[in-house]
């Protein structure tokens, strides 16, 4: 049980890592790209990428009855999230769109109680509420929190990506592994994206190599390799926060990385608010489930 927890705990982080990094690149991106050629060609890319491991591992196909969960899947977590993602990116910032989508963990937590019956013990709802103050001031040290179109596309991200999350448990729970729910749900994800390939076609032809290499990351490792960590990380766990709380983190290094990769300097917020969303994260890992009532 230890070892699971140590397993999903460093699953978990280098995909937070990724993700992170993420915000940085399609920020860039999608000044030069519109935002539903990032989306098809970031997946295109990725599913390119896992095709060769899906044959070599002989992934085995979804069974027909199941492939209403992997549409599903493939649909909230990333046609309708990269659609929504990257039509909002270029509204605000990279750390303002990683501080609203740090709202689904809040979200999947919720959905899970009527979901999976998942229990919540004040722990970890003042973990909660701790990680989730940290975003807000960090949200207004940015100045930007407003209601404008970006943050609306952002919040239906955050919503269709925690979504996602429920489905994932869901597919790991009806017996599938990690790298089958990854890989297939991606494959059906990049389907419905490809009606916009063509008009991108002419852009990446376009393109300078650093915009297209861009691209190329997008879709190995925050995408291709991420997700299939995050998978795994999921199915170490026993109830789908222990690893969505990860999520709270991705803001406080967005701060940075967008410092460094597009000279965004974080406010002095950033800190007060990156120490509330470290404090709800380390609260809800060490919180014990809550004990089971005696009928």
């Amino acid at each position: 049980m230890k070892n699971q927890a140590v397993a999903r705990n460093v699953l978990a982080s280098v995909t937070i890592v990724l993700w992170a990094s993420a915000y940085v690149f399609t920020r860039a991106a999608v000044a030069y790209f519109a935002p539903l050629s990032v989306a098809s060609l970031r997946f295109c890319f990725a599913s390119l990428a896992l095709i060769p491991y899906v044959i070599i591992k002989r992934v085995k196909p979804p069974k027909l009855r199941d492939l209403g969960w992997f549409a599903g899947s493939g649909l909230s977590g990333f046609t309708l999230y990269m659609i929504f993602f990257n039509i909002g990116s270029q509204a605000v910032t990279a750390t303002v769109s990683s501080l609203i989508i740090a709202l689904a963990p809040v979200i999947s937590a919720v959905l899970a109680i009527f979901a999976f019956k998942e229990r919540m013990g004040r722990t970890k709802w003042i973990a909660f509420i701790a990680a989730f103050a940290g975003v807000a001031v960090i949200c207004l040290g940015e100045g930007e929190f407003i209601i404008n179109a970006g943050i609306i596309w952002l919040l239906l991200g955050a919503l269709v990506s925690a979504v996602y999350f429920l489905i994932t448990k869901a597919l790991l729970k009806r017996g599938y592994a990690p790298l089958q729910v990854t890989a297939y749900s991606i494959f059906i994800g990049t389907f419905f994206l490809l009606p916009f390939v063509p008009s991108a076609i002419p852009e990446l032809v376009a393109a300078p190599l650093g915009r297209i290499l861009s691209l190329v990351y997008l879709g190995i490792f925050p995408a291709a390799i991420a997700y299939i960590l995050w998978t795994y990380a999921l199915s170490k766990s026993e109830r789908i926060g222990d690893v969505t709380n990860y999520m709270f983190v991705t803001p406080v290094l967005t701060f940075f990385m967008g410092y460094w990769g597009l000279g965004e300097m974080p406010p002095v917020t950033a800190f007060l608010g990156g120490a509330l969303v470290m404090a709800g994260v380390i609260m809800t890992n060490l919180a014990k489930p809550p004990a089971e009532k005696i009928k």
